[in-house]
């Protein structure tokens, strides 16, 4: 994308974490980009400081046409900010797009699917790629490409290749998805999450890891920096939250030096968290 625009590409250093992100914010406060590259996790570390700086804002945003996101479905809350903050700097709107490919079909392109419409919540099949769903034993159905998107096979390891893709050369990718409408194709394609991370709980019942980690974003929003879902074999399902302690001190409005237990404490009953999370528990 880079060399047919004739562009010129920035590689950040820096990581979201809390040792890593200065060395973003100091490539943010150098590099005026048209095109930004991030994981959601990145984003939402970003917001606070792009809040905070205005120099920081002021240079993000002055030249920006598109925020792609990729890896994880980003939480609305995250998106909305960014697209706030991007109509109180410049006129012309910022897009947020986001894409998605099998994580070992690559040939020409990683990329199977993109969203047709900034604000679409489903992706529609790119060019040269073909798309089928197949059922799986816990009733969702696995997203199989082939097309300009994958390699017919893998170097040197007939039997892997035997094992990744099925009878009519399609790619089995593990993801799970289904269409927005049965009836109209065209409408696009809903992720549903990584097949191979469901597990049983003890009492026979499926969890849908990626559901439950998306239903959690919903009700954290920004509170949380990652999620991770426990439970395989276990009695009932358990749910690991990183906070994101920057989101955390701004919304409790509490100083910074305030002991961590306090100001956690503070904004999960502040934001109404306690409740939601009780409420969709139930």
């Amino acid at each position: 994308m880079i060399l047919k625009h004739g562009g010129t590409m920035y590689v950040d250093g820096g990581d979201p974490g809390a040792q890593g992100l200065d060395r973003t914010l100091e490539s943010l406060s150098e590099v005026r980009p048209t095109v930004y590259f991030n994981l959601p996790l990145g984003y939402a570390a970003l917001l606070p400081h792009l809040r905070r700086d205005p120099c920081l804002h002021e240079t993000f945003f002055s030249r920006l046409q598109v925020l792609f996101s990729a890896g994880a479905p980003m939480p609305a809350e995250t998106a909305a900010a960014l697209r706030d903050m991007a109509e109180g700097c410049k006129c012309d709107p910022v897009q947020i797009l986001s894409a998605w490919g099998g994580r070992r079909s690559r040939r020409w392109r990683p990329t199977a699917t993109s969203r047709n419409t900034p604000r679409a919540r489903s992706a529609c099949a790119v060019a040269r790629t073909e798309l089928k769903l197949v059922e799986a034993s816990d009733g969702r159905r696995e997203i199989r490409m082939r097309g300009a998107c994958t390699s017919p096979g893998y170097w040197r390891s007939p039997e892997m290749g035997r094992q990744m893709f099925d009878e009519e050369g399609y790619y089995r990718s593990g993801d799970a998805g289904e269409l927005v409408d049965s009836e109209r194709s065209e409408r696009g394609l809903a992720f549903r999450g990584r097949m191979v991370e469901n597990f049983r709980l003890t009492n026979g019942a499926w969890v849908h890891v990626e559901t439950l980690r998306n239903l959690g974003v919903e009700v954290f929003g920004t509170l949380a920096s990652q999620i991770v879902v426990s439970g395989r074999n276990q009695e009932q399902v358990g749910l690991l939250v990183f906070p994101n302690m920057q989101a955390c001190i701004r919304l409790s409005g509490l100083p910074a030096d305030t002991p961590r237990e306090l100001v956690l404490r503070t904004a999960w009953c502040t934001t109404g968290c306690a409740r939601a999370w009780t409420g969709w528990c139930r």
